[in-house]
């Protein structure tokens, strides 16, 4: 049975029919591994002239699959050893069995599927036989016992012809009650099934296209803490358990022919997951939970729609993602890494440490999907974390992950950096993000010396923190931002010296800025407000219509919502539409309210709050909310919070 023969392609269970025949596979009627030989008593030996045939049912004889099959069949002279069970034994222990006989295969049919076996078989008293077909045994690559040879599946090359080489192996046993000794004769009218004792299968890998992936290996794994039986004794290099199967062909190929032993622990269902390096440079996945255990015996053909991923590790050159990237590993430090124009990609469980350049470059519009723990940031001055492209692209960024990204010297966390170009409008949609700005620039938006276009928040967790002279969120000593727009998520935002955490650094300008929900916490530091401007920055018109807003003037001279020293705005408005408004301005005996003007201000607009014009927080009569004010601090802060009544 040394010959496994592709008839079409399926495979089977191998069965004998024996003149002294035996009866059809139960439970009972074979074991997991092969018997360990024990001391042999004295015994006689009898004649044992098997018919070994194929059973005439065809679900039993072969899996047919697309109806295709794939045959075992016999050969001249293989040898079947046959065991006994020890009297008293634990017929489960493969300890308690010695080696009694040996039944060889003769008039071999035309299409090798059924023979004739004859030997002889030593017995002191009736006892439960199993049957052993071991292909090593029988082609010369194992010697000695049946029962000593192991099998270690976890290396394989994944063709047929290794399977038929080093994994043919068959059994099955015939109970004491089953056959009767004839004189020198055993006799039985029943038949016995060989079963093989592992599955074949054969995986078609694809990818998420349809169109055959070539790759150069394939790790099969039972994950979850599942693993396979390897028939060893974890001795001579054979595990006796492993939750790996690695198979390294010849050369690259698409499809692979593999045995893979039943789950150690015997469940019927555990979780696997497919990897291949392909040609192509990805790195190919699949995973899937419950996956229902392969069935000693029997033949699959698996068509494999894989994932795959870019391992960030294994680049040996400057790399572009390209749209539909998945982005896994850490990046060498001397390694371009951009995003093409255009391209949606994934970042999953990336890290870039200590970058020589910005960590992540974008070539023009890019959406990048945030899954697992990411890291980005650079160690050269005057670089981004996430460089954005141009000024009339969009970076996107959203997803259930997270995001650290830091910049450095003139570089934003997220934004433009010095050796960049003015960036485009930046959105973020999802993720938990933390955006560190270099010394001179914003955690999210402009540089030093870069401006930033249009940037909106509408979910996610958003940490942004700027450098010196720069807003957490938005612009960067005397280069400019466009319009922040706030709908949704949570946003901590805290400027560096001189910086609004909402809004402009030092001398520069930004849009609109638009509240209309979630969670908003903005902070100064140094001359500045909470939202608005920076020393000597100039912003557009202040509107809050929704969300909880709590906004905090930095340490000298500044609104909480508004204008820091020398800065103006366009108009504040707050409507009934929010949730909380808290705002605390410095140094309130100086006439710096907690929302409205700063030192130096004599140009900014109409503060409006729920309707009335001009309000200086004595107005509350006429609200739909209560506005109370409250000074702090020794008389260096005072603090304004409107909530509805």
């Amino acid at each position: 049975m040394k010959n496994i023969i592709l008839t079409l392609t399926g495979w089977l269970v191998m069965a004998a029919a024996l003149i002294i025949t035996t009866t059809a596979c139960s439970n009972e009627d074979y074991f997991a591994d092969e018997p360990t030989p024990a001391t042999t008593k004295a015994s006689k030996t009898y004649t044992m002239t098997v018919s070994a045939a194929m059973p005439a049912d065809d679900a039993t004889r072969a899996l047919s699959v697309d109806g295709k099959k794939l045959n075992a069949t016999w050969a001249a002279g293989d040898a079947v050893k046959v065991y006994k069970t020890v009297s008293g034994a634990n017929v489960t222990d493969p300890e308690t069995y010695v080696e009694v006989g040996t039944l060889k295969a003769t008039n071999i049919s035309a299409d090798g599927l059924s023979a004739t076996l004859t030997g002889t078989v030593a017995l002191d008293s009736k006892v439960r036989l199993s049957f052993f077909y071991v292909g090593q045994y029988n082609d010369g690559t194992a010697t000695g016992s049946v029962a000593s040879t192991t099998y270690d599946y976890s290396s394989q090359t994944g063709t047929l012809d290794d399977v038929a080489t080093r994994f043919d192996r068959a059994m099955t046993a015939l109970s004491a009650s089953k056959y009767e000794i004839d004189g020198n004769r055993i006799t039985t009218n029943n038949t016995l099934s060989f079963t093989n004792q592992q599955a074949i299968v054969t995986f078609k890998l694809k990818n998420a296209s349809g169109s055959t992936v070539s790759v150069s290996n394939l790790k099969v794994e039972a994950t979850g803490g599942y693993s396979f039986s390897m028939s060893g004794n974890g001795t001579n290099g054979v595990p006796a358990t492993a939750s790996t199967i690695t198979v390294t062909p010849t050369s690259a190929a698409n499809t692979f022919t593999i045995a893979i032993p039943p789950i150690s622990s015997g469940t019927a269902t555990f979780p696997i997951r497919l990897t291949a390096d392909g040609t192509d440079g990805y790195t190919y996945y699949y995973e899937k939970d419950n996956v229902t255990a392969f069935a000693k015996g029997q033949y699959y053909e698996i068509s494999v729609k894989m994932k795959r991923f870019k391992d960030l590790s294994k680049l040996t050159a400057d790399y572009t993602a390209q749209d539909g990237d998945e982005l896994r590993g850490t990046i060498a430090k001397l390694k371009h890494l951009s995003i093409a124009s255009g391209a949606s990609v994934t970042l999953n469980g990336v890290i870039i440490a200590d970058h020589l350049y910005s960590g992540i470059i974008c070539e023009g519009d890019a959406t990048i999907t945030l899954v697992g723990e990411n890291s980005v940031a650079t160690k050269n001055t005057d670089r981004c974390g996430i460089q954005a492209g141009g000024s009339e692209t969009t970076l996107t960024i959203g997803g259930d992950g997270s995001l650290t990204a830091t910049g450095m010297g003139n570089g934003a966390g997220i934004g433009s950096c010095y050796y960049g170009i003015d960036c485009g409008a930046i959105y973020i949609t999802g993720g938990n993000i933390n955006a560190t700005g270099g010394y001179y620039s914003a955690g999210i938006g402009a540089c030093y010396t870069k401006n930033c276009g249009d940037i909106t928040i509408s979910g996610g967790n958003v940490t942004a923190l700027g450098g010196n002279n720069s807003a957490g969120i938005g612009a960067s000593g005397a280069h400019n931002c466009g319009t922040i727009t706030i709908s949704g998520g949570s946003v901590i935002a805290t400027g560096g010296n001189e910086g609004a955490g909402i809004g402009t650094g030092h001398n520069d300008t930004c849009g609109a800025i638009t509240i209309s929900g979630g969670s908003v916490t903005a902070t100064g530091s140094g001359i500045s407000a909470g939202i608005g401007t920076g020393n000597m920055g100039t912003c557009g018109a202040i509107t809050i219509s929704g969300g909880t807003v709590i906004a905090t003037a930095g340490d000298k001279l500044s609104a909480g919502i508004g204008s820091a020293e020398e800065g103006k705005f366009s108009s504040i408005t707050i409507t009934d539409g929010i949730s909380r408004v808290t705002a605390t301005g410095f140094e309130p005996f100086y006439g710096y309210q907690p929302i409205g003007k700063g030192n130096g201000d004599t140009v900014s607009g109409t503060v409006t709050v729920d309707g009335v014009a001009n309000w200086t927080g004595g107005e509350t009569e006429h609200l739909s909310f209560s506005a109370g004010g409250v000074i702090i601090g020794s008389d260096n802060y005072m603090r304004w919070v409107l909530q509805h009544k």
